[in-house]
């Protein structure tokens, strides 16, 4: 949630992406256009203004002071010498306002520093910041603050068109440096000033242009120190302006220190170099200027950035190890953009960090010197508004007495937000961006004493599963007693259009709103809003999670508080059932803060909760560790695609990845960016199996593709398709203006830029798209009559919640009203649809009879169309010419069977089917079903077989063209039998979706005979010299067949002639000195094939000496 913003939950409905006619209203005489909708990404889009910051605190007593603990962890060091400038290391009080605002980017300043003396207090300090008022890319500019009765003055200071960054003035005010992008990469420019050297002091006289243009004299005569392929950021000066110091990847794509002379005549220098992150640098003297040592941001010590410091020499070069400052007591927290402050006998460091905020705040460090030290002893949050971006802080003063003696220093840091709306691109980073909501609250009356219109915040869109509505947090305006009171509601507006309402139920009322409701989410059948709300209408007060039920017009709290430490609860996600919501809970540090103020955040986590009588749980991971081990999730933000298989969380932190297999690996860390883990919803509690680092550094500090180019991804939005995931995020080492970037969702490979102009843009929402598709058929007629049958398929992700078919009829055709369609003009139909029509729902089909068909009538056409957007509409018309035939046939089949007759073993039969479509148009859906007889094995065993061809059953031979034929063949053998022949019918039937007005020839048969061949020997045993006598049947008539036996000699093998009643018979004489023992008789055919297998009997030879019994010789 996006605190100190008194903004309201809204809700849009959007326009239909096609003329949709309203239900029960006059339809149009002429058929609705479906229109194209690109695909589109909302966000909420910030302007940014420079600020000035007073902190201040108690004066140091004198002599030795026992420092307070600050918020890292630990206290102070012992025995600081105490001074009359030097406030105590405890609690530290501040306020800012703004100094530069009204535009649409005003950031990244900085002040001049004045090198190693200490500041006159009676002479201006100028500053340079970065401004969008006349370029939307972004100009340096000068102020001037005001000095006696000189008015403050800003003077342009580059005018090329390109985008420029971080500008910092030299120590004597006499130049000016910036990293700037124009020459396609970033390039480290400097340019003198036309301004005089006030002489003593080194100072700058005040005396700006009349023009308040010095883009000739500045911009265009820089000149850049720095011209490679690299990028080069975040120049800073040292001391004595003799050198720049800047971060680059020439070495390292995500950046090292690198040093240059300022005048450009001289090598680049290698300050730091290794793998990690090193940007953002900022120079000074410390110890009493016996040492210069620069402050930067790096990933050595933690993955999310934290502030080192590392020594540098005369040449520009690295003269000490880099030095992490969080070595004593004071724990570390994450920090960035570091700026010195008072450091020549005193060090003082302000940074940006997101320990306590994620959308950043601004934090003090007093850093002790001695010793050879850099170590941090006390540090704290002064600017500090949750959910609030406070960055990029410099220091314009020193801590010096104000008019009651305390401490002071002033600093200049960019605040955010001046103000949110709502703001859409496409979302293929094409551009087109509109603005969807910026609501301005007019008061009743406008009489003497009533305050004028308010301009009020938007933030947290939210798109309607259909797309057609918006739903996002904005602040309520009343007037009260003249003025306004401010609370925060839900409001509704059209999707495409800039007219938001108070969120409201099925039945027309407002929503029961409270007084800070934020984070809205649609459920996935769009009648729930779940959001999180605050008893404060500040927002200051813990929030809960809430659901309005916008059928049943109620309002119910879904989270409450529970035993554990302070927390709140942010950022609720449906699971595709609707039945629960994962959010993050925000576990809060009081820090001993009473009144109003917002608390910080102390961890992160993700859980769960049942929408009806449930109890909120952490979201853990259990998995085999040799034990059983039980993570919760660490992180914040979490996003569910829309299958609800993978969670997007940002911060992800040590959750292990179990494989395929079961093996564990090492735990999954997204530093500053994004985790995907595989989740199963549908189980009670919710699995979590898979873990990967889509964004940011992972684990073991290695970077993910897209870490080179954009730090501190956030907020999450899966694209519609689940194949991408947005996010907000700043460019590496640059200033934390944020924009919209997109990688993909299988690796966080292909980055790219969705939107990314100054200010910040933040919280993406894809709207989602669906993808109606419409077919027609018509059963032809031969008497004026048919039905027509109209499929209506959603194939896109998003729900259809309103839709319709239009049905145009030519001239002469007529139809009768169906459920679901109505005449809606004298030739046309309109057919809703039931709805919600989810994507991959089945098929929504209409029948509509038709009368009126003859042989010249025109093409129906039907037109399908919603308020869902679409981006292809190739497909949402179809067109069909009904058809008459003067006598319909239908389809019929015919069936052949050649030869009729086959033999075991021999030859196969060959099955023709033959399928005819007889009609004048196609037949669709045709299958043909076939049966064999007994003994007939069909022999289609090559690939592509249709399956009916290779046994008994149904073949799916999809659509028969107009007058088309088919063929389909089997080749059938025979399986052995024993007995006489069999015969049997080959059978094959056809159908299509339509009945056949023709059934009789619907089926066909054929008949097939198959004989199974036998011999019979007599006698069974033979003596040598004697003969055995052979008869065969059901042999193919006419064939000669050859006989043989194994062992032996065949003294007669033929061949004999088969009778044509199948039978042949042969005398085989034994030879006397031949093999005695068994035989095997073997019959086969003479015509290659064969006709039929070879047929086989056994025999005994037995010698003479073998008395055995007579009978066994008789014939």
């Amino acid at each position: 949630m996006r605190r100190a913003l008194t903004a309201g939950l809204v809700a849009a409905v959007v326009l239909p992406t096609a003329v949709l006619a309203a239900m029960g209203a006059p339809r149009p005489s002429v058929l609705p256009t479906p229109l194209v909708t690109p695909a589109r990404l909302a966000y909420a889009d910030a302007e940014q203004r420079v600020a000035q910051l007073a902190v201040w605190g108690d004066p140091f007593g004198g002599g030795d002071v026992e420092l307070a603990a600050g918020p890292g962890g630990g206290g102070a060091a012992d025995g600081l010498a105490a001074g009359p400038v030097l406030p105590a290391l405890g609690e530290l009080t501040s306020y800012w306002y703004p100094v530069e605002q009204g535009h649409r980017y005003d950031a990244e300043a900085s002040t001049q520093k004045f090198g190693s003396g200490p500041i006159p207090l009676d002479i201006p300090v100028s500053s340079v910041f970065v401004s969008a008022r006349h370029d939307p890319a972004g100009d340096v500019y000068l102020r001037f603050e005001p000095f006696g009765s000189v008015p403050p003055s800003v003077v342009r200071l580059t005018c090329g068109g390109a985008v420029e960054s971080h500008p910092v003035l030299s120590h004597d005010g006499l130049r000016v440096a910036w990293a700037t992008q124009r020459d396609g990469t970033w390039s480290v420019a400097v340019a003198d000033l036309p301004v005089d050297d006030l002489g003593e002091g080194g100072l700058v006289v005040q005396d700006p242009p009349a023009d308040l243009d010095w883009c000739d004299e500045v911009g265009a005569a820089s000149t850049l120190l720095t011209d490679d392929a690299a990028d080069e950021t975040w120049p800073a000066w040292t001391p004595d302006d003799e050198r720049l110091v800047f971060s680059g990847t020439a070495d390292d794509p995500l950046g090292d220190l690198w040093s240059v002379p300022s005048t450009g005549d001289g090598d680049l220098v290698q300050v730091t170099s290794g793998p990690e992150a090193d940007t953002q640098p900022a120079v000074a003297d410390v110890a009493d200027g016996t040492r210069t040592v620069v402050a930067f941001t790096t990933t050595r010590f933690r993955g999310d950035g934290s502030v080192a410091f590392v020594d540098l020499s005369d040449d520009g070069e690295a003269s000490t190890d880099v030095q992490d400052p969080y070595v004593g007591e004071v724990g570390s927290v994450q920090g960035s953009e570091p700026a010195w402050g008072e450091s020549f006998d005193d060090a003082w460091v302000a940074f940006t960090s997101r320990d306590q905020d994620p959308a950043g705040d601004v934090w003090l460090a007093h850093v002790d010197t001695s010793d050879g030290l850099m170590e941090v002893d006390f540090q704290e949050p002064v600017a500090a508004v949750l959910g609030r971006s406070e960055s990029h802080p410099s220091w314009r003063s020193p801590f010096e007495p104000d008019a009651l003696d305390r401490p002071t220093a002033w600093l200049t840091i960019t605040d955010g937000p001046s103000m949110i709306d709502i703001h859409d691109v496409r979302a293929d980073g094409s551009g087109d961006e509109r603005v969807l909501a910026n609501r301005v609250e007019a008061p009743p009356g406008g009489g003497t004493g009533t305050p004028g219109p308010e301009p009020l915040h938007e933030l947290s869109p939210a798109y309607h599963p259909a797309g057609d509505r918006l739903a996002y947090a904005s602040e309520h305006a009343e007037l009260a007693d003249f003025t306004w009171d401010l609370s925060q509601v839900v409001r509704s507006t059209p999707a495409d259009q800039n007219a938001g309402e108070v969120l409201a139920n099925d039945d027309g009322t407002p929503y029961d709103h409270g007084p800070f409701d934020a984070e809205p989410a649609w459920s996935p059948d769009g009648t729930r809003v779940a959001f999180a709300r605050s008893p404060d209408p500040q927002g200051n007060a813990p929030t809960r999670l809430w659901v309005a039920d916008l059928v049943a017009g109620t309002v119910t709290q879904v989270t409450t508080e529970g035993e554990e430490m302070l927390s709140e609860d942010h950022d609720p996600v449906w699971t595709p059932d609707g039945s629960r919501l994962l959010f993050s809970r925000w576990f809060l540090d009081d820090r001993g803060l009473t009144g109003g103020e917002r608390y910080a955040v102390d961890s992160t986590e993700i859980w769960w909760v049942d929408v009806v009588g449930g109890t909120a749980t952490e979201l853990r991971q259990q998995y085999d560790c040799g034990e059983t081990c039980d993570n919760t999730v660490l992180g914040r933000s979490p996003a569910l695609s829309s299958d609800g298989t993978r969670l997007a969380v940002v911060d992800l932190t040590n959750v292990a990845d179990a494989t395929d297999d079961g093996v564990v690996d090492e735990p999954v860390t997204a530093y500053g960016g994004i985790g995907v883990l595989t989740v199963d919803t549908t189980t009670t509690p919710p699995t979590v199996t898979r873990a990967r680092t889509l964004t940011g550094l992972r684990g073991d500090l290695t970077a993910t593709p897209a870490r080179a180019t954009v730090d501190g991804t956030d907020h999450p939005a899966w694209s519609p398709d689940g194949t991408e995931v947005a996010f907000s995020a700043h460019r590496t080492g640059q200033p934390q203006q944020r924009g919209i970037w997109a990688v993909s969702a299988a690796d966080g490979e292909g980055l790219r830029v969705v939107t990314d102009t100054p200010g910040q843009q933040d919280e993406p929402a894809f709207r989602p798209w669906t993808d109606l598709v419409v077919t027609l058929a018509a059963t032809p007629s031969a008497d004026g009559t048919s039905t027509l049958t109209v499929t209506v398929t959603n194939q896109g992700p998003a729900l259809v919640v309103q839709g319709q078919v239009d049905v145009a009829l030519p001239p002469g055709l007529t139809a009768t009203a169906v459920p679901g369609c109505v005449p809606s003009a004298a030739s046309q139909l309109t057919c809703t649809l039931p709805t919600p029509l989810r994507g991959g729902a089945p098929p929504v089909v209409f029948a509509i009879p038709l009368q009126g068909v003859t042989g010249t009538s025109g093409p129906v056409t039907a037109v399908v169309t919603s308020t869902s957007p679409e981006q292809d509409v190739t497909d949402n018309t179809a067109t069909l010419v009904p058809t008459l035939v003067a006598s319909l046939r239908g389809i019929s089949v015919t069936v052949d069977v050649t030869p009729g007759l086959v033999w075991v073993g021999g030859l196969p039969a060959v099955a023709t089917f033959t399928i005819r479509n007889l009609d004048p148009q196609p037949a669709t859906d045709v299958t043909l079903t076939t049966a064999y007889p007994a003994g007939a094995v069909p022999a289609g065993t090559e690939p592509g077989t249709e399956p009916c061809l290779q046994a008994a059953g149904t073949c799916a031979l999809g659509t028969l063209g107009a007058d088309a034929t088919r063929v389909l063949t089997a080749p059938l053998g025979v399986a052995p039998f024993t007995g006489p022949p069999q015969t049997g019918l080959v059978t094959g039937t056809v159908t299509r979706t339509t009945p056949d007005p023709t059934p009789a020839d619907d089926t066909a048969s054929a008949p097939l005979e198959v004989r199974q061949p036998t011999i019979v020997v007599s006698p069974v045993v033979v003596r040598p010299g004697g003969v055995a006598f052979v008869t065969g049947e059901w042999f193919p008539p006419g064939e000669p067949v050859l006989v043989s036996w194994t062992p032996g000699i065949m003294g007669a093998p033929g061949p004999y002639p088969v009778a044509d009643d199948g039978t042949f018979q042969a005398s085989l004489p034994v030879v006397a000195d031949t093999q005695l023992g068994p035989r095997r008789l073997a019959v086969t055919g003479t015509t290659p094939g064969p006709l039929f297998g070879e047929v086989g009997a056994d025999l005994l030879v037995t010698p003479n000496s073998v008395a055995a019994p007579s009978f066994l010789f008789r014939d």
